[in-house]
């Protein structure tokens, strides 16, 4: 089993942009991603280099975790400040310490993951979607270890789908 997963900001731009959907070749308009704010990108690389033992870079990009998991984490484009989003390509099995260590990321900066796979979304906080555009589904919020080995495993069940709901001020 192999998984690629994006590791992103829950912040959106205002702002559309018109790309080509390349299932139906279409023009549309999006609001793309916003970069990770610093303060999200120290939480992750944080946890990178803890879990590396040396600073990502220098390992670079592999993991190998306690119980045998290994992840290679990339970030294209690259500029000091700026990340948009990290990709973490995932070999072999969902095991409990990579489980952990992705729902410490995503707790440490607030962040979203999405499987590459389904465009499945997860964060751990339904919060962190309300500036997500409608095109961002499914979305999940994440309890537990089980619940989002679940979901990247088999993508987002009917009952954990989150809805578009409109804030009232």
């Amino acid at each position: 089993m192999s998984l690629e997963l994006r590791l992103s900001s829950r912040h959106w731009s205002c702002d559309p942009i018109e790309r080509i959907d390349p299932a139906t070749g279409q023009l549309v308009m999006e609001r793309p991603h916003l970069p990770m704010t610093p303060s999200e990108q120290t939480a992750v690389k944080a946890l990178l280099d803890e879990a590396a033992g040396q600073p990502i870079e220098g390992a670079r990009g592999f993991l190998r975790l306690t119980d045998g998991a290994n992840i290679q984490v990339t970030c294209d484009n690259y500029q000091p400040q700026y990340v948009e989003e990290f990709k973490i390509h995932v070999e072999h099995e969902l095991t409990p310490a990579l489980l952990d260590f992705l729902i410490s990321i995503l707790d440490a900066g607030n962040l979203i993951l999405t499987s590459e796979r389904d465009g499945s979304s997860v964060s751990l906080r339904e919060a962190n979607f309300e500036d997500a555009p409608e095109t961002v589904q499914p979305r999940a919020v994440c309890h537990s270890r089980d619940e989002l080995k679940e979901i990247l495993l088999h993508g987002i069940r009917d009952d954990q789908r989150l809805t578009n709901k409109t804030l009232e001020i």
